[in-house]
């Protein structure tokens, strides 16, 4: 009884933590084998959210076993949340516990945006979480319905220069180049936008934290392909976005297959049927659509520099075949 008394206070620790602190951005696990004095594992530094280890174990038993208890599970929504929230930052591959989220959001009890927040958190301690990445295109669908990202049924935003600050680089880039091509361009919804720039983040974050991080750079494609829906011109602030990662990650074969993507699409390369079928980008790419020899040369350039710089690394040389 006194060790569930324990895991109870924990549980009630972690959750009242997140919800006063809302700029919580990073979570991990801070190195404790036992408790040293009576006061709480959970701890916050500036942004930062750490578990003593020694209260993992209590922790993730107790809230597992209760989330799992059906008169909690069909009958306290808050305790339903509160328990697969502690589950899923310990153990982010319980895909019962995202299914259960799901369906609080579904029910309204959860918001899909704080559910974004949620997930980027557990990718700061877990990045390489296949469950965490699908539960946010599941996310991404429930805030940008299928039918939105149809071509022509997305509202005409315009985005002065003055509201491109603080956006990600790719995304700034992209609006401010489709300025002069007003009459080409596919309309752009501010919102969509914005979460378009937060998974760019997200993604990069994830891929800086795990090598060779294929879900992140996976997710990231998919962001591309079926969020962003963007003409070529977002394609290329992509190109270029991504040059400075892959340059300091020489040996990561994801972050050059990423590339690859990109100059694919651009070229009409890229196999129809992996694109969304409504996705605005597909009015942006037949296949005719030629790619600039500047694109090319500027790629053959970068490689060239990083065979020099750094001979010996193959994930250079495969990119470059």
């Amino acid at each position: 009884m006194a060790e569930d008394s324990r895991a109870v206070r924990i549980l009630s620790d972690l959750c009242g933590v997140l919800r006063r602190e809302k700029n919580v951005h990073d979570f991990g696990f801070v190195y404790c084998p036992e408790p040293l004095c009576n006061k709480s594992p959970i701890v916050v530094v500036d942004g930062n959210l750490g578990i003593e280890t020694w209260s993992i174990k209590p922790l993730y038993f107790h809230a597992y076993s209760q989330l799992f208890h059906s008169k909690h599970r069909q009958h306290d929504l808050k305790r339903s949340g509160d328990c697969s929230m502690a589950v899923l930052l310990l153990n982010p591959d319980c895909l019962s516990a995202w299914n259960l989220r799901k369906q609080l959001v579904l029910n309204k009890y959860l918001k899909a945006e704080e559910e974004l927040n949620l997930a980027r958190l557990v990718l700061s301690k877990h990045p390489k979480s296949t469950e965490t990445f699908s539960q946010r295109r599941w996310l991404l669908q429930q805030l940008f319905p299928i039918a939105k990202l149809e071509k022509g049924n997305a509202p005409r935003t315009e985005f002065p220069e003055d509201n491109l600050a603080g956006l990600h680089p790719s995304v700034a880039d992209s609006l401010q180049e489709q300025d002069g091509e007003n009459a080409h361009r596919q309309p752009h919804d501010e919102t969509l936008m914005i979460f378009v720039r937060a998974e760019m983040e997200v993604c990069e974050l994830a891929a800086g934290r795990y090598p060779s991080n294929y879900n992140a750079w996976s997710h990231r494609i998919w962001v591309v392909e079926h969020l962003a829906g963007c003409p070529p011109q977002f394609l290329k602030s992509e190109l270029r976005a991504t040059k400075s990662w892959v340059s300091s990650h020489v040996s990561d074969h994801s972050g050059f297959h990423y590339r690859q993507f990109l100059l694919g699409t651009l070229t009409g390369l890229s196999r129809p049927n992996r694109l969304y079928p409504g996705s605005p980008l597909r009015s942006g790419l037949g296949s005719d659509t030629a790619l600039p020899g500047s694109l090319i040369l500027e790629e053959l350039q970068l490689i060239l520099e990083l065979v020099m710089s750094y001979p010996g690394h193959e994930a250079v040389w495969y990119h470059r075949r």
